[in-house]
């Protein structure tokens, strides 16, 4: 408790002391200065021009952009890696059972029994593949149909189609495959479901690449292509497909292979992420003249949007970001390209979209809280800047006062000013000196006079005479005294006979005379000794 009231006692001693005008000036202008700021910084982010919420919000979308496109890219070069591995192991397969066999490819048309043997040798391949490659299907067609005389023979091919079936958000370790195409003596032998729209065969005017890829208009296409989003027959379900040519040893296609990668997987791979200014969804698309065709691509996680998957939405260009709009509504978003071999060649985008009117909602509320915080500050300084003010005008009026000789009584507050406090010691000494010049000539015999009177007093009167110097009432002294009033009277009357006075205002002309001459200790040691 002590150590605590030394402390206050302390600031407060410091409070007191004389603050150089200069300090008090270097505060003022500091204070205008923050002001300033303050106001500058309000202006500013009115206009949108500084901490601006429509940067941060592209910065935002741009780092999630990059983040998946790169991840994107990654799975996109291991599942043609997969891909064309699973081809070379496939045409192996093929090539050394018609070595042992003794037959041509196209000896494997009308034979059950030896596309059958091929599909035993595809399976373990393509359930590694499955296995390793985290798709969501992986699949081989062979140029070669189990019945040539059927008429839709000319479409239809024999192959092996396994898909996982145990896609969810949890972690999937091991693939649990169902048969969607291929022989059901497959998944009798190896312990498979049937997928509720299983078929033996391929229907490949489906798949628009397989033309392509087998040579039909004239040349084997490249090695990878990827298919735009299409619905897999008679189900509900969406994929995009990879597929690569099982090429001979000699360069021809014996058929096609690939891997899947369905709409569902999609989704669970590439979650929504919440966001302050919205819901973050990512999808690939192709875009051609402007627009954005969401129902080519693959749509991940939209769950509290209006997105579907099937929409096509405009896109106009923006300094920050770009806008996306269909008739259902509105996106704010960042897209990038990405390297997506297809056989038209279109232009596929990875983008990132959140609703337009949340990214609106929290541009204007970052704004108004910027501006909000923008306004407290100015208003805090503005009343630092005004009590400064104060602080700094005040004294030098008060020194003012007190020169013109205006101010009455001890009503200093604040700290005093240095600089003016010793102009006033030095203007009040001046005027001391002048009025000193201005006194009578005969003022020293005067005053020895009356110094000669104030030896005859009794050490009463001389202690009366002391306390008038003091300027107390004679009520006053007579309480001092200890004496009644009317003891003090006589006193009194005593005193003013011996001083040659009449009334206590002569005494106290004396006593002012003596103070001015800087020698009222000459009367006070007479009424002491």
């Amino acid at each position: 408790m002590r150590t605590f009231r030394d402390l206050y006692n302390k600031i407060m001693g410091s409070r007191c002391q004389n603050v150089s005008l200069r300090r008090r000036m270097i505060r003022y202008l500091l204070g205008m200065l923050l002001l300033a700021v303050g106001v500058l910084i309000l202006i500013l982010a009115g206009c949108g021009l500084i901490l601006n919420a429509e940067d941060r919000m592209a910065e935002a979308l741009q780092s999630q952009l990059e983040s998946v496109s790169a991840k994107l890219e990654d799975e996109v070069e291991d599942l043609e890696g997969y891909a064309l591995n699973l081809a070379r192991q496939l045409s192996r397969s093929m090539e050394y059972q018609m070595e042992h066999g003794d037959f041509s490819a196209a000896e494997f048309n009308d034979s059950a029994e030896k596309l059958l043997e091929l599909q035993r040798a595809f399976y373990g391949d393509l359930n590694a593949t499955l296995l390793m490659s985290g798709s969501s299907g992986a699949f081989a067609v062979t140029d070669a149909t189990v019945n040539t005389g059927l008429e839709e023979s000319s479409h239809s091919r024999s192959g092996l189609y396994l898909r996982a079936n145990n896609i969810g958000r949890s972690v999937r370790i091991v693939p649990d495959p169902v048969l969607f195409r291929g022989s059901a003596e497959i998944a009798r032998e190896k312990g498979l479901e049937l997928h509720s729209r299983w078929n033996l065969e391929f229907d490949v005017n489906l798949l628009p690449e397989w033309g392509k890829m087998m040579g039909q208009d004239g040349n084997v296409a490249g090695e990878i292509l990827w298919t735009e989003k299409m619905r897999l027959r008679d189900t509900w379900e969406d994929v995009l497909l990879l597929c690569t040519p099982i090429k001979g040893s000699m360069g021809n296609a014996y058929g096609i292979c690939g891997l899947e990668l369905s709409e569902l997987f999609f989704r669970e791979k590439y979650p929504a992420q919440e966001s302050d200014f919205g819901t973050m969804i990512t999808l690939i698309a192709t875009l051609e003249d402007e627009e954005l065709h969401v129902e080519r691509g693959m749509l991940g996680d939209a769950e509290g949007t209006w997105l579907e998957g099937m929409e096509t939405l405009s896109r106009k260009a923006g300094k920050k970001f770009q806008t996306f709009t269909s008739g259902r509504g509105d996106f704010l978003g960042v897209m990038k390209d990405i390297n997506l071999p297809v056989a038209d060649g279109k232009r596929w985008v990875a983008a990132i979209l959140v609703p337009q009117n949340s990214g609106i909602s929290y541009i204007r509320k970052s704004r108004w809280m910027l501006m909000a915080a923008a306004v407290f500050f100015s208003a805090l300084m503005l009343i630092m800047v005004a009590h400064a003010s104060k602080r700094f005008v005040r004294p030098i009026l008060q020194v003012l006062d007190d020169i013109k000789g205006k101010r009455q009584g001890d009503e200093a507050t604040g700290r005093p000013i240095a600089e003016l406090e010793e102009l006033k010691s030095f203007l009040t000494s001046r005027r001391e000196n002048q009025k000193l010049e201005q006194l009578p000539e005969n003022i020293e015999e005067m005053l020895r006079e009356f110094k000669r009177r104030v030896e005859t007093l009794t050490p009463t009167e001389r202690t009366l005479l002391n306390y008038y110097t003091e300027d107390l009432s004679l009520e006053e002294i007579a309480e001092k005294m200890f004496i009644s009033i009317g003891t003090a009277k006589k006193h009194n009357t005593n005193l003013n006979r011996k001083l040659d006075i009449s009334s206590r205002s002569q005494l106290m002309v004396y006593v002012e005379l003596f103070k001015r001459c800087d020698r009222l200790d000459d009367i006070k040691k007479q009424t002491t000794t």
